[in-house]
């Protein structure tokens, strides 16, 4: 079995992983290691991995790096099916695909079920931009305030550390300003102003939130929520409940299902996206669920 780690080299390093998980070489594996070098390197990686018929593919950081896996297994061609399994050994900033499926940070566990083959088949998103660029989300797309705050990280330099994500949170919310959006699917037809139109096939994104307590990983449909023109203080007061999962009983909060969206920018505003925590096209784009795409570990 050749099982090859994508390590994201700004939160673990090849050696600490390699020394964990240098005693299960014996037991018939044969385990690489791959560090990252730059933004975007573990897209790169994942496709040379996956021409080089790797059985499994580890993914060592948070929700960017699984992120960038995904889209270099399936990028070049969304009907392959003979790809890598994937798996997450969570050590990143972000975790929040850890909080919809089990992962684990025992490697003995992991091992174990790597040796049983044990997986669940799992959707992905993919989004289009007005430009036909394509790229994928395992977790959750968020387009409004999320996108603009993964913006603000990425172009800060200091893009690590939840203490930055928080604070670029606290500041958004006194400075966002909330475009107009068309949401469009087969049974919704919607123009409103927004916080956030967050999209997903997990149940969290953000560090936690628990937004999309209605996701299923594998039932071909995003569960979709719309936050609309509410005020500050009312977003501040709602926010235990975002934390734990509970719905959001207001006019301006909307929740629903679709396999296919589109959001359209009717205003003068910039709205971008990020998914999976990095931040991504800006708006008009198209979404899709694609259904059955990825093998992820299973655990008991």
């Amino acid at each position: 079995m050749k099982i090859g780690f994508i390590i994201n080299s700004l939160v673990s390093s090849k050696q600490k992983i390699e020394s964990i998980f240098s005693s299960f070489e014996s037991m018939d594996l044969s385990i690489e290691y791959f560090p990252t070098e730059y933004a975007g390197h573990a897209i790169t990686i994942s496709q040379n991995l996956k021409e080089k018929k790797f059985d499994w593919i580890i993914s060592v950081g948070g929700d960017g790096t699984l992120n960038e896996i995904v889209n270099g297994l399936i990028h070049e061609d969304e009907s392959d099916l003979d790809l890598p399994n994937l798996a997450m050994f969570p050590v990143g900033t972000g975790n929040d695909y850890s909080l919809s499926i089990k992962t684990t940070r025992d490697p003995q566990e992991l091992v174990n079920a790597l040796l049983l083959n044990s997986v669940i088949r799992i959707d992905l998103g993919r989004v289009i931009d007005k430009n036909n660029n394509k790229r994928y989300f395992i977790n959750v797309a968020d387009a409004g305030m999320g996108g603009e705050i993964a913006q603000k990280i990425a172009t800060s330099g200091n893009v690590m550390g939840k203490w930055v994500y928080f604070k670029t949170i606290l500041q958004s919310l006194f400075t966002f300003k909330r475009p107009t959006l068309h949401i469009k699917t087969a049974e919704k037809d919607i123009v409103t102003k927004v916080i956030s139109v967050v999209i997903g096939k997990g149940i969290s994104f953000g560090g936690g939130y628990k937004i999309l307590f209605d996701a299923k990983l594998n039932d071909g449909k995003f569960f979709v929520a719309v936050i609309g023109d509410i005020s500050i203080l009312t977003y501040l007061i709602k926010i235990p409940k975002l934390l734990t999962g509970k719905r959001v009983d207001h006019p301006l909060v909307s929740y629903f299902h679709a396999d296919k969206i589109s959001i359209n920018n009717v205003s003068n505003i910039d709205c971008y996206l990020e998914m999976d925590g990095e931040p991504s096209f800006s708006c008009p784009v198209e979404m899709e669920c694609l259904a059955s795409k990825i093998n992820f570990l299973k655990l008991d």
